[in-house]
């Protein structure tokens, strides 16, 4: 996964905002409809920052799935 990509974000996926002192989080949310959003950098092995519905989100990689042409989601 990189920047830019496409992924999809399923159901019950969990999303978290951090404030300026990470680690601790801020926000968090559970994804209510299986949705798509953007990558917007790698944080780490384990970590991608996301835009999901206008805000930058971080999500667990695996939790999200990557996309290839037409919207096919990689498992």
């Amino acid at each position: 996964m990189k920047k830019g990509d496409l992924v999809w974000i399923p159901s019950d996926a969990r999303l978290v905002q951090f404030g300026p002192e990470k680690p601790t989080p801020t926000l968090w949310c559970t994804v209510k409809e299986p949705t798509y959003g953007v990558i917007l950098e790698e944080v780490d092995d384990a970590y991608i920052d996301v835009i999901y519905r206008g805000e930058r989100w971080t999500a667990c990689k695996s939790d999200v799935y990557e996309t290839r042409e037409e919207g096919q989601v990689v498992g």
